[in-house]
C-alpha cells in the first residue's frame, strides 16, 4: 500500500465529500490516484464547492435556543426564498434536536416530534 501525505488524504476526503454530494455523476475511489482518473473531476468539484448555497442553522440561536420554535416547513420556505440547495441542521448543542437513544439530553420541548426526519423528508420531496 502506497503512503500518502496528510495533505493528500485531506484533499481526497474533500473530493469524496463533494463526490457524494454530486451523486453518481463521478466517482473517485479514495485510494485512487486522482491523476489516474479518465477525466479530471477537480473542475466539477471546485464548481460545486464554489456554488453551494447552504442555509446554516445553529443550535445556539433561535429557533433552537433558548426555546424550541423550529418548524421544518418554515425552514424549507426560507431555503427556497434564499435559493439554497443545502441546509445544515444542528443535531445537538445543549440538547439533541431529534429523538435519540443515546444518553445525550433531548430538548425538553421536543415532545414526540422528530424535526430532523421531517426536515429531510420535506427537502427530499422539494428536490
Amino acid at each position: 500500500m502506497a503512503t500518502i501525505t496528510r495533505r493528500e488524504a485531506l484533499q481526497r476526503a474533500g473530493l469524496m465529500t463533494a463526490t457524494s454530494a454530486l451523486g453518481s455523476s463521478i466517482f473517485v475511489h479514495p485510494l485512487a490516484n486522482i491523476s489516474d482518473t479518465e477525466s479530471d473531476p477537480h473542475d466539477l468539484i471546485h464548481k460545486w464547492i464554489r456554488s453551494a448555497r447552504i442555509v446554516i442553522a445553529e443550535g445556539y440561536n433561535p429557533p433552537f435556543y433558548p426555546s424550541f420554535d423550529y418548524e421544518p416547513e418554515k425552514a424549507l420556505a426560507i431555503a427556497r426564498q434564499l435559493n439554497a440547495d443545502s441546509i445544515r441542521f444542528p443535531t445537538a448543542s445543549y440538547f439533541a434536536y431529534f429523538p435519540t437513544k443515546t444518553k445525550y439530553p433531548i430538548h425538553p420541548e421536543l415532545g414526540g416530534r422528530d424535526p430532523l426526519r421531517r426536515t429531510v423528508e420535506l427537502f427530499h420531496e422539494a428536490d
